[in-house]
């Protein structure tokens, strides 16, 4: 019984060893299918991307720009800190499509 026992904690613990990253069929430095179609679709998509981007940028500039200025003439400090971090987050990052933003 206590060998059935043992056996069976055995049988239960084993596949916690097991390394969690499963065999891939792509082979090192190959690109999987799906790698492939993610790299076309960033190739196609970066130009779009870029042009809208770089579009909702100046118009948020074009409102932001008079709005912080009246907002230092009125004084409100924390709306002008937030109207600035808010350009910074529509011109900030990178302009090509998938890529990550630190």
């Amino acid at each position: 019984m206590r060998r059935l026992l043992c056996s069976l904690c055995l049988a239960l613990l084993l596949p916690a060893c097991a390394p969690t990253n499963q065999a891939s069929d792509v082979l090192p430095g190959e690109q999987s299918a799906t790698g492939r179609v993610r790299t076309i679709v960033n190739a196609a998509g970066t130009p779009v991307h870029a042009t809208l981007k770089g579009a909702s940028c100046v118009a948020g500039t074009v409102v932001a720009v008079p709005l912080t200025s009246v907002l230092s003439v009125v004084g409100d400090e924390q709306l002008q800190r937030e109207t600035y971090k808010g350009v910074g987050r529509i011109c900030g990052g990178s302009y090509a499509l998938g890529a990550t933003n630190p």
